[in-house]
């Protein structure tokens, strides 16, 4: 496993600047999207990924294996 720190001093636009874009975060308030509004859902093993299926059928196409 590869641990990459966070470097502050590289610009937003900098390819090897990618952690703004991979996760959000949304503490004790509604998220509404819809079904296009998402690229994908990436997930770390296979059981996750049956697991979110069954629950969500509809995001089904969209569910990945990190």
């Amino acid at each position: 496993m590869t641990i990459i720190f966070f470097n502050a001093s590289l610009p937003n636009d900098d390819p090897k600047n990618y952690y703004y874009e991979r996760e959000w975060r949304k503490v004790n308030a509604n998220l509404f999207f819809e079904k296009d509004d998402i690229d994908c859902i990436l997930v770390p093993s296979e059981d996750y990924k049956a697991k979110l299926q069954q629950k969500f059928p509809l995001l089904k196409d969209l569910i990945e294996i990190l």
